[in-house]
């Protein structure tokens, strides 16, 4: 990855004084707690879960957190590595899932409690 000439420094260093609370509005997000510190988003839930977003007003930063409903280990795995879960379904060996399947299963297979 090449670095940034200082026309793409500028640009990302002006799109990052945009205020962020306004920028969430402007989406027609609407905020579900505010005081003089924080503005909190809880973002559109669905089946699989929701995403908090919580600005800190004074220094313009966000933090997200995703509650992922009944997740597995494949929600798991997406969100560590960034990908999807089809991804992961065509090469669970790339994101450590075979060797963790291969074991478990041994597990259950010589553990006399399970059968």
């Amino acid at each position: 990855m090449k670095p940034l000439s200082s026309d793409g420094q500028e640009q990302i260093a002006n799109m990052n004084k945009v205020n962020l609370v306004a920028y969430m509005k402007r989406l027609g997000h609407i905020p579900t707690f505010v005081d003089d510190q924080i503005t909190v988003f809880a973002l559109q839930a669905n089946s699989a879960g929701e995403t908090i977003i919580t600005i800190n007003n004074t220094l313009n930063w966000l933090e997200s957190v995703t509650t992922i409903v009944e997740g597995n280990i494949l929600d798991l795995a997406s969100l560590v590595f960034k990908v999807t879960r089809e991804q992961i379904l065509a090469d669970p060996a790339t994101y450590g899932l075979e060797e963790v399947y291969v074991q478990e299963n041994r597990k259950v297979l010589s553990d006399p409690s399970t059968s």
